[in-house]
């Protein structure tokens, strides 16, 4: 008998698409992220966020091996204090709810957990630290309209998660975001920023087995290593 397959949970987008010729409400996942995890081994297994993932976020993190916390519009300021930026947008409360309290019981039960662009940022809300809601050199890090991620290097710290996955102490990214980590939650160290600038990339959770967030897109990327790492990183954690 083969290994158990890995099951990752991922949150989905709450927004509104268009369907034929109407509009409605909808709770999707990207593609990118669902071929990432399939790349890896491992089987997505994507959930709506809503009032009863809030009540009891047990009942999704109960049925998976870890979880992921995928990229998307910004998360709303209030959570760290402050009034909305003029570039801030997109804010989704249901998502927002959903995933806080998603993250929270992660950090607090040990479950794996990888958050990706806003998902990092989330982690870092989560902690008790702020953003940035738009950076100085946004353009540097967000590709021209219709042709989005720009890529640039990122230096992680050696022995860390983010060393570990990525398997280089330097490496090309694919970036897509405006905002940015700017006091670091607590329990939580940086060991990734961008080269070019010294935007902070990659922070880690101390005391846990596996929370890891960054701030570019390995999802966009087929040859990045860094889902496959967090895969094999449950895999082990878990004896499959």
């Amino acid at each position: 008998m083969g290994r158990r397959v890995i099951r990752i949970g991922v949150c989905a987008v709450y927004d509104t698409i268009q369907l034929g010729h109407y509009t409605a409400e909808a709770s999707l996942l990207p593609q990118p992220y669902i071929d990432a995890i399939d790349r890896a081994g491992a089987l997505p297994v994507i959930f709506a966020p809503g009032e009863r993932i809030v009540d009891d976020p047990d009942l999704v993190l109960d049925t998976v091996d870890a979880l992921l916390l995928a990229g998307g519009s910004d998360v709303d300021p209030a959570r760290y204090g402050q009034q909305p930026h003029a570039e801030t947008g997109g804010i989704s409360v249901r998502r927002d709810d959903s995933e806080f309290a998603l993250a929270t019981r992660a950090l607090a039960t040990g479950k794996p957990m990888l958050g990706i662009c806003r998902g990092m940022q989330l982690l870092n809300v989560v902690c008790g630290g702020s953003l940035d809601q738009h950076l100085d050199n946004a353009e540097d890090h967000v590709g021209p309209k219709g042709q989005p991620f720009v890529k640039h290097d990122v230096r992680v710290t050696p022995g860390s998660l983010a060393a570990r996955c990525v398997g280089a102490p330097q490496t090309t990214v694919m970036s897509e975001h405006h905002q940015g980590v700017r006091e670091v939650g607590e329990g939580l160290v940086v060991t990734g920023r961008s080269v070019e600038d010294g935007i902070i990339e990659a922070i880690e959770y101390r005391d846990h087995p596996f929370a890891l967030g960054v701030l570019w897109h390995p999802e966009r990327d087929p040859e990045s290593q860094v889902i496959e790492g967090f895969v094999e990183h449950v895999r082990r954690l878990t004896g499959n």
